[in-house]
């Protein structure tokens, strides 16, 4: 979903980033954790992996493979992962050299860690009013807002009483101040049909793109925190 809440410099050469994904009935008791991972690498002109050395997000220490690719353990509630979250993290990445000289050493504010109060999916088919309201932690060092998706996809097996020739793939994408609150509306559910099953994103990101050497080179770091689940179109 990354291009889906923001897109990056598609002539980029390294990217890293800070995520985090779970759904929205976490505090339930089939709720799910936070997924938290890092992840990210360099290339060359020719999408050629460039290795580097150790990647250190404040106290975080990612050592690359044997490719060249920063990759965190992926767990649930990632202890090590969770407190750059909600800060501004510094990011360093050194040449691999005796001497460790740096190559890249920049700080990007990560957002907060989205949580989901409200809607809470507690049945399997829970159907979700047009006029629900979305609540959430609110950020107010996000200066970037909030991102709410909805997706209607008539290929889905659960949506086959609406796959027909006039129906196909719907979304719509709603960007809201990071405030703690938005509330949906019928028009926000454009043409996907009451009864089929949705599915619900919302999430927050932040990105900036770093110059390299000479200005040629860019990277790019980002971080994102997405919650999703699936809902039943009401009336």
């Amino acid at each position: 979903m990354e291009n889906v809440f923001f897109r990056l410099n598609p002539n980029k050469n390294g990217a890293i980033g800070i995520k985090s994904m779970k759904t929205f009935d976490i505090y339930s008791a089939s709720g799910q954790k936070n997924l938290w991972k890092v992840g990210g690498r360099f290339w060359g002109a020719d999408n050629v992996t460039i290795q580097y050395g150790n990647l250190t997000l404040d106290d975080v220490v990612i050592t690359p493979n044997t490719y060249g690719v920063y990759q965190s353990e992926s767990m649930l509630n990632n202890p090590q992962l969770g407190p750059l979250f909600g800060k501004t993290v510094e990011f360093t990445v050194d040449k691999g050299d005796i001497e460790r000289t740096v190559v890249l050493q920049t700080g990007l504010y990560v957002p907060k860690d989205i949580i989901i109060y409200a809607p809470l999916r507690t049945t399997a088919n829970q159907v979700l009013p047009l006029n629900t309201q979305i609540s959430w932690n609110a950020d107010t060092n996000n200066t970037k807002g909030v991102y709410i998706l909805i997706e209607f996809d008539p290929e889905d097996q659960d949506n086959s009483a609406f796959a027909n020739a006039t129906s196909h793939y719907q979304h719509n994408l709603i960007h809201t101040d990071d405030d703690g609150s938005f509330t949906l509306s019928a028009n926000d559910f454009s043409d996907m049909p009451s009864g089929a099953k949705i599915i619900l994103w919302v999430g927050r990101c932040n990105n900036v793109m770093v110059d390299g050497q000479e200005g040629i080179v860019q990277y790019a770091l980002y971080s994102y925190s997405i919650a999703l689940d699936h809902f039943i179109v009401g009336q």
